[in-house]
């Protein structure tokens, strides 16, 4: 459905999109994690983006799918000096058929102006531990929670 993806970002972001033959051709686990067309193709076809998108196998395997490439084809950025670093950008989204959609998006979620909140930070936990070298088991992963938690409730730790 999606023709083509246009982006406007802060400053801050430009070293997600730039080299341009860079971000839009990873080969590597590294590649595509500092790849903004990598990761927003990944998202926009699977659904999500975390961390199994970014083996080396993973990101070989996309990038020679055609689909895929056509997404990252289609996608292209400016950079607009006066947005804050990181926080602020903009996406406009045209489909096949024309029709055009954008939105701003301002306090994405785990940023200053908008922290996670504890239940997503735990979410976010969770999918994070099934790529542990090592598996610490359900109880322990469960104490780094309340013990994460208990520092947050200390004044110098906020």
């Amino acid at each position: 459905e999606i023709d083509t993806l246009h982006f406007t970002v802060s400053e801050g972001c430009r070293h997600v999109f730039e080299p341009h033959d860079q971000k839009w051709n990873p080969s590597t686990d590294e590649a595509g994690m500092f790849s903004a067309p990598y990761s927003i193709a990944y998202a926009a076809i699977h659904g999500d983006c975390f961390l199994e998108a970014y083996s080396d196998a993973e990101v070989q395997k996309n990038m020679a799918d055609p689909a895929f490439r056509a997404l990252m084809d289609g996608m292209s950025y400016d950079v607009d000096e006066s947005l804050p670093s990181f926080d602020d950008y903009t996406i406009t989204v045209t489909l096949k058929d024309g029709r055009t959609f954008s939105r701003q998006e301002k306090d994405l979620p785990g940023n200053v102006r908008h922290p996670m909140s504890w239940d997503e930070a735990e979410h976010k936990f969770w999918n994070a531990a099934r790529f542990c070298a090592v598996d610490l088991g359900k109880e322990r992963y469960q104490k780094i929670i309340r013990l994460c938690k208990k520092l947050y409730k200390l004044a110098y730790m906020r």
